[in-house]
């Protein structure tokens, strides 16, 4: 509501993208954040696969391969991996361990701004 008007009616995640003033104030500095952390790492390379609460493997853990990324994490989480392992792209493995593709930080700005790659 903006002046007793509905300023925008949308999911959260269509919120976070809107370039509307009054909706980008409303929704805060850190909105490409905290749109990472609505994503997972398996729809950002394509696969259906929902966040759960035990998807950040933290790389070495079972089923996690070191330098991977298991596709049930948050693009948030995968981003704080990258940044920490000094590293522009992460494995992307499935929950039971077995490779699905590659997360890249290309794939992590695209996210973040709402685009998809051409």
């Amino acid at each position: 509501m903006n002046e007793g008007r509905l300023a925008a009616a949308a999911a959260p995640g269509e919120l976070l993208l809107n370039a509307d003033p009054f909706i980008r104030d409303f929704t805060g500095e850190d909105r490409a954040l905290r749109r990472l952390a609505r994503l997972s790492v398996g729809a950002a390379i394509g696969e259906a696969t929902p966040i759960s609460a035990a998807g950040f493997s933290g790389g070495g853990e079972a089923g996690a391969p070191a330098g991977s990324v298991r596709t049930d994490a948050t693009l948030k989480e995968a981003l704080s991996m990258m940044l920490e392992a000094g590293e522009t792209s992460l494995e992307a493995v499935s929950p039971a361990g077995r490779r699905i593709g590659k997360l890249t930080m290309e794939d992590l700005l695209e996210s973040a701004a709402g685009t998809e790659a051409s």
